[in-house]
């Protein structure tokens, strides 16, 4: 569920019955017992009981400062019975620090005195008897105007289906600020997640499939205006569906879904902070990050461009600033992208480099060959050597070669029947876009 930090918990959050997980099931408020199985690969099996109790949050019914009045009243609810404790505080710092007010229960509501400062800030938290505690910020200041606006930052993020909004500012804001998708598409929820944090939530079925401008509205505790705008590229994929862009002047990119739970989102978005500095390639694209919930995909997105020959799609590692091919450009079959990350269209236009002979003890074995091979270093740091592409002749004669990526090296056993003392030995090997690199040796062996 949303907040989720561990991998392979992007699921959809939900209890069910056996074999039907997608839309779950009510649980009452009272004692539940749970069982769970686990079996390993060989078909062991361990089993495990937990109890447990569902209880709501608290929430609130009313709470605001009153006009013309050093007051604030407050009343909130505990769906499962009880009298939530209501705290207020105050601060007339910015947030620095904050003061606890005390509260007195007057009928259904309660009741705390304030300070007299047009820009004081208040937080509330109502906690019931079970320990669940809901939480928020308010203020109620004269609207101002001019120099003192707010600042805010806006970033995206997936969660369960839906496009998430995720606005920080530099300043607390005097309550939830006002989000919409242009036009007028309003979200479903908006969410305080800490003095300066808000999410708005978007289903994904309200946005439109291409670019999306989000407006930022609110108004912070001196009153100081805040106005943000946010644009995003957001694909809403449905089984069968396609969506091309172009990044700049680079050759278009054309993304196909073969197969979706209902309509997910992606996310795609620039990636400059991913180096693309490399002397073996030539980027056709810059670099570019998509955004999606694997599970989402049953079959993987499908990647197309027009970016020509010796060209593929490579992604990113951000751990050693490194790229690595997923496969070359194929305007049949596309190129299939299973994961989020950061990807990019290159053109690698050079052979890999042969280095000199050398040998190599032989590691034992089956005992056909001799007890050393012939070995030779090969580099290509464009796409990488394609491990089955490699092809050897000795004196005219086809024999058996091993490819050790680990150490980037060629080795070519040799069998009890090669008694040649002069050896004519040609070597080929590819790399994986399809550059070939061919050298002759001649040595003799003494």
């Amino acid at each position: 569920k949303i907040g989720n930090s561990l991998p392979g918990r992007s699921g959809p959050g939900v209890a069910g019955p056996a074999g039907s997980i997608e839309n779950g099931f009510e649980l009452d408020h009272s004692l539940h017992r749970a069982d769970i199985t686990v079996r390993d690969i060989s078909g062991n099996t361990a089993r495990g009981r937990f109890y447990f109790r569902v209880h709501s949050y608290p929430g609130v019914r009313n709470i605001r400062k009153l006009t013309n009045s050093s007051e604030i009243i407050i009343s909130s609810l505990d769906p499962d019975g009880g009298e939530p404790m209501q705290q207020l505080f105050e601060s007339v710092d910015g947030g620095g620090s904050w003061n606890e007010l005390p509260v007195d229960n007057i009928g259904s509501y309660g009741r705390a005195m304030v300070s007299h400062s047009d820009s004081a800030i208040y937080k509330y938290r109502i906690t019931d008897d079970e320990g669940m505690a809901v939480s928020g910020t308010f203020a109620a200041p004269p609207e101002r105007a001019g120099r003192g606006m707010v600042f805010s930052d806006c970033s995206l993020f997936l969660a369960e289906g839906s496009v998430i909004l995720d606005i920080r500012t530099d300043r607390i804001l005097s309550g939830l600020p006002r989000v919409e998708a242009y036009p007028g598409i309003e979200p479903e929820r908006v969410v305080q997640m800490d003095q300066r944090r808000y999410n708005a939530l978007f289903p994904s079925g309200s946005l439109s499939s291409g670019e999306n401008l989000f407006h930022l509205q609110g108004t912070d505790y001196r009153g100081y205006g805040l106005e943000d705008f946010h644009a995003a590229r957001i694909v809403i994929f449905s089984s069968g569906s396609e969506f091309k862009w172009q990044a700049g002047d680079s050759p278009g990119i054309r993304m196909v879904s073969p197969s979706v739970h209902g309509t997910a989102p992606c996310l795609v978005r620039a990636a400059p902070d991913a180096s693309s500095a490399d002397s073996s390639r030539a980027a056709v694209t810059p670099p570019f990050a998509l955004e999606f919930q694997e599970d989402s995909f049953p079959e993987p997105i499908l990647v197309f461009s027009d970016a020509g020959e010796r060209a593929g799609l490579f992604e990113y590692d951000p751990e050693d600033s490194s790229w690595s091919l997923m496969g070359a450009t194929n305007e049949e079959t596309g190129i299939a992208v299973e994961e989020s990350g950061i990807y990019a269209f290159f053109i690698d236009g050079l052979p890999p480099i042969i280095g000199e002979v050398g040998i190599t003890e032989q590691p034992a074995g089956s005992g056909f060959f001799r007890k050393y091979s012939y070995s030779l270093p090969v580099e290509d740091a464009g796409s990488g050597i394609d491990p089955y592409s490699a092809e050897v002749h000795w004196n005219g004669r086809w024999v058996l070669s091993r490819w050790d990526d680990i150490r980037g090296r060629l080795h070519i056993p040799v069998p009890p029947y090669l008694k040649d003392k002069k050896v004519s030995l040609k070597v080929a090997i590819s790399d994986k876009i399809g550059n070939r690199s061919v050298e002759n040796f001649s040595f003799v062996i003494e």
